[in-house]
């Protein structure tokens, strides 16, 4: 055989992993003490071990067993004090195999295994203990679990613990292990809005705690017990005989009660899968609203009144049958929750209301319990070019807002969301401050095509993704000028109705993909599916320090901060830049350039003019930035094109995304500017129309009647 040509073993035999037998072999070690020159004595019990061996697996035995201490001399003794010796076996069987067995430990071993495993900074064992003491979670266990999570900042097992105890409270509070809490692990579980149990409950379960541990703290302990929610007969008989509150409590709770309306009260509700809501929803805006374990200590400094205790789905709809929910109001009911969002037409798939001045009349959703949402969506019916405006309004059983009058027996509604004055379609995404509901109602307020407002589909959850309202309207982080986005051109001309919505910016040329209008006829309109609050964003790009003298404007002292002699002062910065809100591309296969303005509208009616480009020859992608506006509708008006009288435009955005950074002016994929630089050879074009040919599509579509014919044929 020739040497140029070496054996290639096949790869499953071409690597040994006996790593099996060496966890094998060195675990033969742990229980004698073969080669041994170190003893640990733990609770009387010596436990021969090497050195070499720990050191090699832990950084804390390392420094212990090197560090030139009394432990680092040969056959020395160490003496570990408050240690289980059933948990530190089963830790040194770790340390030597890798392996711990952890199913057939007792409970209280188990929470001693993982002290150890933090003590010794045994990051993944920590971390592997915490995942199988989430799955034996019970009624029994649970307190005691929750303490010791706490007790080393264990976000993931704490936060299941509150779920359990979430869905279990009843059971928690008579439980034994209730007793044995801590006094700040006791305060964490009944001051949360999301431990769902009657106020008589937690009172008893509190009284009980307060006389097995030492009434000295019931003073604080009670304050976390909140008295209005009780009824007069429960604060005259139960509280009041405990001499655990004093008069003035039970009277200040009995005058909050017959003052205030129910839904000003701070009730109770259930959380749901593993989401602590730690502090008072209401308090925070929307960008707070997702709530996390590691913020809980941040929030809960905000000093704030709770408002109410509710049951939380993350992002899960919550407006399903499955979750109790029903439609106590409206026609045809049976179709709205169903979950079909495709099968409808004139004649079912629907639910409806007749539109009444009096806005009386609605689509009434009746949840299974009190739940906190911030993020409804419904669907219009779409099957024709009508437009609804909705006026959604969502009420909350055990919840109250203060500027709102609320109710809990359906008489007063607050609205979350008034879409009254604007034209909607399709899909509507809802955003609003989280607040507590049992019933929601959607209130049809106009339809261009009769006086009954249609209703396909119906959602509501509650959305951990930060949303940015601005006078009750979304301000958008995604392009919402999509086709998956419910956006539609609804004027202009183009073989492909969407072409512009598309997102395509590669595939255009002389006879396709993208869309155009008769200079000093019409326009391209674009409807957006609902009306958002749309502008320039302003965003950090940075943080630096500027240094300056006393009196130096910021222009001036940014200027100079490069400066090595200016120090007068120095200051920490934030830079802050504008991100550009829209991105057009104008068609650009030649090198013609065009003129335009943009202007912006909510009803079709009243028009805001936002970028004027009328005297200026723009080419390619073009960056748009103007203040901050309400939009439904986004109409592009073509002025001047220095080829022919039709204006084109390949693709729009809103707001822009900056995911592929594009210059302003910059060629698209298809320009021969693009093509030039470009390391491929330029794709084989359609060959250039002569002058007698028209720039418009052959065969021209529209959205609408009134653009179906198409502006007279210019000239290239």
């Amino acid at each position: 055989m020739s040497n140029s040509h070496p054996l290639r073993p096949l790869a499953s035999v071409s690597e040994i992993d006996h790593v099996h037998l060496l966890s094998e072999q060195l675990g033969a070690l742990v229980p004698g003490e073969d080669y041994s020159d170190v003893t640990f004595i733990v609770e009387e019990k010596r436990f021969p071990a090497h050195r070499v061996i720990l050191a090699a697996r832990c950084h804390y035995f390392r420094a212990l067993l090197y560090g030139g201490m009394k432990e680092s001399q040969p056959q020395a003794e160490v003496h570990l004090e408050e240690t289980r010796a059933e948990a530190f076996s089963m830790l040194l069987q770790y340390l030597y195999t890798g392996r711990a067995s952890l199913s057939s430990a007792r409970e209280e071993v188990l929470l001693d295994f993982l002290g150890l495993a933090h003590r010794y900074g045994l990051q993944p064992l920590e971390d592997s203990t915490s995942d199988f003491l989430r799955t034996v979670l019970h009624t029994h266990n649970v307190c005691l679990v929750f303490d010791v999570a706490s007790l080393y900042c264990l976000s993931a097992l704490s936060a299941a613990c509150c779920a359990y105890m979430d869905r279990h409270a009843p059971e928690v509070l008579a439980s034994d292990g209730f007793l044995t809490l801590s006094k700040t692990a006791l305060l964490t579980v009944v001051r949360r809005d999301s431990f769902a149990a009657s106020e008589k409950d937690i009172f008893q379960a509190l009284c009980r705690w307060c006389r097995h541990n030492g009434e000295s703290a019931a003073q604080e302990v009670m304050l976390a017990v909140r008295l209005p929610l009780m009824s007069l007969n429960e604060m005259l008989n139960v509280v009041r005989p405990s001499n655990l509150l004093s008069p003035d409590d039970l009277l200040d709770a009995i005058k909050t009660r017959s003052e205030s309306r129910d839904m000003d009260l701070n009730y109770r509700g259930m959380l749901s899968k593993c989401i602590c809501l730690s502090v008072p929803y209401r308090a925070l805006g929307p960008e707070y609203l997702r709530p996390s374990i590691p913020d809980v200590g941040h929030f809960a400094r905000v000093s704030v009144r709770v408002r109410t205790r509710v049951r939380k789905m993350e992002e899960e709809n919550i407006a399903t049958m499955k979750h109790g929910a029903q439609v106590v109001k409206g026609e045809l009911k049976s179709a709205l929750l169903d979950g079909d969002t495709q099968n409808y037409d004139l004649d079912h798939g629907f639910s409806r209301h007749p539109i009444e001045d009096d806005g009386r009349a609605g689509i009434e959703v009746k949840l299974g319990q009190p739940s906190i949402i911030n993020h409804i969506r419904i669907l219009l019916w779409d099957r024709d070019s009508r437009y609804r405006t909705a006026w959604d309004r969502a009420q909350g059983r055990g919840y109250a807002e203060p500027r709102t009058q609320v109710s809990m027996d359906e008489l007063d509604w607050v609205r979350v969301v008034d879409h009254s004055k604007y034209l909607c379609r399709s899909w509507q995404s809802l955003y609003f401050p989280a607040r507590v509901c049992r019933y929601v109602r959607i209130v049809g307020t106009h339809n261009t095509v009769n006086k009954v407002f249609h209703l396909v589909a119906f959602e509501c959850m509650f959305t951990n993704s930060s949303f940015t309202l601005e006078k009750g309207l979304l301000v958008p982080k995604e392009n919402v000028a999509t086709i998956s986005a419910c956006a539609s051109v609804i004027e202009g001309v183009s073989r492909s109705r969407n072409a512009l919505l598309n997102g395509d910016t590669r595939n255009y040329d002389w006879d396709s993909g993208y869309t155009c209008h008769q200079l000093g006829s019409g326009a391209i309109v674009i409807q957006l599916a609902q009306p958002y609050m749309i502008g320039s964003l302003r965003y950090n790009s940075g943080e630096g320090r500027v240094h300056g003298r006393g009196g130096s404007s910021l222009i001036t002292t940014l200027h100079k901060m490069k400066l090595s002699s200016v120090r007068t002062f120095s200051a920490p910065v934030a830079f802050v830049r504008h991100k550009p809100l829209c991105r057009l591309l104008l068609w650009d296969c030649d090198d013609r350039s065009y003129s335009y303005y943009i202007e912006l509208s909510t009803n079709q009616q009243q028009w805001t003019k936002v970028i004027d480009r009328s005297k200026v020859a723009c080419r390619s992608w073009q960056t748009l930035t103007f203040d901050k506006q309400p939009a439904a509708f986004i109409r592009i008006v073509g002025t001047h094109n220095t080829a022919n009288e039709v204006f084109h435009c390949v693709h729009f955005e809103c707001p822009a995304q900056l995911d592929v950074e594009v210059k302003e002016g910059s060629p698209g994929q298809n320009s021969p500017e693009s093509n030039s630089v470009s390391q491929q050879p330029p794709q084989p074009r359609p060959p250039r129309p002569s002058r007698s040919q028209s720039l418009l599509p052959s065969q021209p579509s529209s959205s609408q009647p009134s653009s179906s014919s198409s502006p007279s044929r210019s000239q290239h």
